[in-house]
C-alpha cells in the first residue's frame, strides 16, 4: 500500500461531509432594546428592526434596518463543535477603529450573539448584546432578539461592498 493513500482517502472522506448546519444566511425579524446615557442622562429605548445576514464560510455581512435607517456590520460566525446547529457571532459596525469615534456622524459598535439554527425548518434565533458609543455623547448597551423568517440570501455586501 502506498504511504500517502490513507491520507488521501481520509481527505476525500472529509470533503464528502455534508455542509455544516450553522448557516446564518437569511432575514431575521425582531427588535433591539437599549439602555445607557445620552448627554449625561439615563435613558432607554426599543425599536423593531429587520436583521439581514449573508454568510460566506465563517464570514458574516449584516444589516440592521429600522426606523432610523440601515446599519452595516462585518462579523464572524463560530460553530459549536459539539452542537453544529448552535454557535456564536461576533460583529463590528463598519468604520470602527481602535480610536473612539468623534464628529457629527460618529458611531462605534461591536457585539456578540448566540445563534441557534434548524437546518430542516430554516428557523433560528439570534440573541445578543452590543455596546455603542457616539460623540453626541451617548453610550448604550443593546439587547438583540431576532427570529429567522427567511433563509434566502439577502445579498448583504458588508463593510467592503
Amino acid at each position: 500500500m502506498r504511504p500517502w493513500l490513507p491520507i488521501a482517502l481520509a481527505a476525500a472522506a472529509l470533503a464528502a461531509q455534508p455542509a455544516a448546519s450553522f448557516d446564518l444566511t437569511g432575514t431575521w425579524q425582531g427588535k433591539q432594546t437599549c439602555r445607557g446615557l445620552s448627554a449625561g442622562e439615563k435613558t432607554a429605548f426599543s425599536f423593531p428592526s429587520t436583521l439581514r445576514i449573508t454568510q460566506t464560510g465563517s464570514e458574516l455581512a449584516l444589516e440592521v434596518v429600522g426606523d432610523a435607517g440601515t446599519d452595516v456590520y462585518n462579523g464572524m460566525g463560530i460553530e459549536n463543535a459539539l452542537k453544529p446547529a448552535v454557535g456564536e457571532a461576533y460583529f463590528v459596525h463598519c468604520g470602527m477603529s481602535d480610536v473612539p469615534a468623534t464628529g457629527e456622524d460618529s458611531f462605534d459598535e461591536s457585539g456578540r450573539a448566540v445563534v441557534r439554527t434548524k437546518e430542516e425548518t430554516g428557523r433560528g434565533t439570534f440573541t445578543g448584546t452590543s455596546s455603542f458609543y457616539n460623540d453626541f455623547p451617548e453610550v448604550f448597551t443593546c439587547k438583540w432578539s431576532y427570529k429567522r423568517t427567511d433563509t434566502a440570501d439577502p445579498g448583504v455586501a458588508g463593510c467592503g461592498g
